[in-house]
């Protein structure tokens, strides 16, 4: 039975100094952000403001919530931003949510990124207190079925069972209305390969010695009422009580047990692959387990299979065989729908969605340069877009009938190609 258990969410309030000052400075660009964004929404447009905070781009949403005026977010974190202190001494004016990419990344580490540009951005503070931890467990030592579920013993007053084509998928135990504990376990490996969400998990798996196609996950999600009861106020506190935290979870507040005879069920004796798990946190040092930039190349991947079935089925109404002439008639397409539809440019709305990635230094992918290396003929490609193929897109148009105002633009273009090669000739 092998196991990997890390921080998958965590959500942190920041007591930080003489926040009225720490904040003027930002307070304008935040409003105009969030209203640029409220507007374009009411005129059905998706427009994304963005500000940059030391150096790191943040998408501003056109909503606050729970008393904070401004949510921004990357890849990275959620930044929740008070408009100024609250009398009410348990809400702190910044509040953090770590994103599980960052977790997984960093691990330990992401708390101290996150702490050094609180303190380099508004100013340095004084407590933490944590508002949510989830536990992760992630194990392919055990496989559940429906008649499992009455075997789970805790203080839990409600649970659920959820099946996928009638066989079991996730239980859950408790309520997340009671802002206190909340447990789910579920078939990991069938929820990524479903969702083609997080397949970089995969690559941690095999390397720690689990079966990729055989993981679960035992995830407690602590709120704040929980975590009081714990003792846990400031993330010290958390860091520090890891592994008594998760023997009480997996010890006093659910077990799985082995059916008995005793009508009491907390008497039966406990399963042995549940003993093992209690455990699983023993020697834990938060520490990260994958690089963002291998987060990023596998991620792309879920992206592949519907881009393919579009450009297929665009291929096919045009009658389009050849791969490289449908990706130059999207290149051309796609250029003419940014500028009219959107009032942009291919090179704005990458540049803009790369902010929401919170680059923060990640290593280029230089993925063309390796692709390159590895498609033969195309070496000396010296333009994205040749005469000759533009030239023979043209014809494939006229002979099925494409729009004449497509057809248009593209002879306007075949013209400017023609003319630019003229000039480097002479």
């Amino acid at each position: 039975m092998n196991t990997i258990v890390n921080i998958d969410t965590l959500e942190i309030g920041f007591d930080v100094y003489d926040y009225e000052s720490s904040i003027e400075s930002y307070l304008d660009l935040l409003e105009e952000c969030k209203n640029e964004k409220r507007d374009s929404m009411y005129k059905g447009e998706d427009h994304k403001s963005f500000i940059e905070i030391g150096g790191i781009d943040f998408e501003v949403l056109h909503a606050g919530k729970h008393g904070y005026a401004y949510i921004l977010h990357n890849d990275d974190m959620e930044l929740n931003i008070a408009k100024f202190r609250s009398t009410i001494d348990d809400f702190y004016p910044i509040r953090v949510r770590f994103k599980a990419k960052l977790l997984w990344e960093q691990g330990q580490l992401a708390y101290q990124y996150v702490a050094r540009f609180i303190r380099d951005n508004f100013n340095d503070f004084g407590t933490t207190k944590v508002g949510r931890v989830d536990f992760a467990c992630h194990t392919d030592g055990i496989d559940l079925e429906v008649s499992d579920w009455d075997n789970f013993v805790g203080r839990h007053k409600t649970d659920q069972a959820i099946r996928f084509n009638r066989v079991l998928e996730t239980l859950y135990f408790g309520s997340r209305k009671t802002k206190k504990c909340y447990c789910r376990i579920y078939n990991k490996s069938k929820k990524i390969l479903r969702d083609k969400d997080g397949e970089w998990f995969f690559d941690i798996w095999m390397e720690n010695g689990l079966d990729p196609l055989k993981v679960w996950n035992i995830e407690f999600e602590l709120k704040r009422g929980m975590l009081k009861e714990l003792g846990v106020e400031s993330y010290e506190d958390l860091s520090a009580n890891i592994h008594s935290i998760w023997i009480y979870l997996t010890g006093n507040w659910l077990t799985w047990r082995i059916p008995g005879k005793d009508s009491n069920k907390s008497r039966h004796d406990i399963r042995p692959e549940w003993i093992d798990i209690q455990s699983a946190y023993k020697d834990f040092e938060f520490n990260g387990f994958i690089s963002r930039y291998r987060q990023r190349i596998v991620d792309s991947n879920k992206y592949i299979p519907a881009i393919s079935g579009y450009i297929t089925s665009i291929s096919a109404v045009l009658n389009l065989d050849d791969m490289d002439d449908s990706i130059d008639y999207l290149r051309y397409v796609i250029s003419e729908y940014l500028k009219e539809k959107k009032v942009s440019t291919f090179e704005n709305e990458v540049k803009n969605k790369k902010k929401v990635l919170a680059q923060r230094g990640v290593e280029n992918l230089d993925i063309i340069t390796r692709m390159k290396a590895n498609i033969p003929g195309k070496e000396n490609r010296k333009t994205k877009f040749p005469v000759e193929r533009a030239k023979r897109l043209l014809k494939l148009m006229e002979e099925n009938n494409v729009p004449f105002d497509i057809v248009s633009k593209q002879m306007k273009l075949i013209n400017r190609l023609e003319s630019e090669m003229s000039n480097d000739e002479n």
